[in-house]
Parts: structure tokens; C-alpha cells; sequence
């Protein structure tokens, strides 16, 4: 139903979207070093930490930022979003049962508060009148 309720020509630009969200991860980062004080000096971090730094741009923001842009050109911009919301839930029960995590109650909660959400945004409410 909220597919109705989004502008079919409206379509951010990927980069822009890339850019903006990796800024504010940026800045997250730097208010956190300034609050510690620790700091980071990249032409001595050791071989294999760059290794760690390559893998994950790649295979935790590159491809999977690039999947999405594909993906949300081929499905409804809330199955995508159903899909994005549940990644939280996927990786808590991925965390508990590959990597024997324990689950706390936060967790359920939280899981279940997502689910109930993702449920909401799916129905067709009633009570809008336009």
C-alpha cells in the first residue's frame, strides 16, 4: 500500500546516498576518537589490519550498498525496506545459533518490536483519508 504513497520518478542518486551515509559514519567516528582521545595512525597500522580495512569496504559496503541499488531498481521500494529492517533480526539469529551468542531479553524485544513494525508498515491502514 505505501508503494502508492512514494513518487514513482523519484529516485535519489546512489552516490549521493553512498556519500551522505559514509560522511556521517565519519563523523560518528571522529566525535568518538575525540571523546576517548585514542587516535589512529594509518601509515602504522601492519599489513594484516589493512587487509581487515580492505575486506570489509568491499565485502561489507561495496557489494552490498551495490546489491541494493540493484535491487531497488527490479522490487517495490517496501519490500526493500522489509528486507533492509529485517537484517537486524537475520543477523541476531545468525549470531545465536552460528556463533553461539546468547540472546538477551533486549534482543527479543528489540527483534520483536522490528517484526510488529515491518507487520505495520506492510497493511493497508484504514484510517488515512487521502
Amino acid at each position: 500500500y505505501n508503494d502508492k504513497l512514494i513518487k514513482e520518478n523519484y529516485q535519489p542518486s546512489p552516490l549521493i546516498i553512498f556519500v551522505v551515509s559514509n560522511l556521517y559514519s565519519i563523523l560518528l567516528i571522529l566525535i568518538a576518537m575525540i571523546i576517548t582521545g585514542q587516535t589512529v595512525n594509518p601509515y602504522t597500522l601492519p599489513i594484516d589490519a589493512w587487509i581487515v580495512i580492505i575486506y570489509l569496504g568491499i565485502f561489507c559496503t561495496l557489494i552490498p550498498f551495490s546489491l541494493y541499488q540493484y535491487a531497488s531498481k527490479k522490487i517495490k521500494p517496501t519490500e526493500l525496506n522489509v528486507i533492509t529492517l529485517m537484517n537486524v533480526v537475520v543477523s541476531l539469529i545468525v549470531t545465536t545459533l552460528i556463533l553461539k551468542e546468547k540472546m538477551n531479553v533486549l534482543g527479543i524485544i528489540g527483534s520483536g518490536l522490528i517484526i510488529i513494525a515491518i507487520y505495520l508498515a506492510s497493511i493497508e491502514p484504514n484510517w488515512i483519508l487521502w
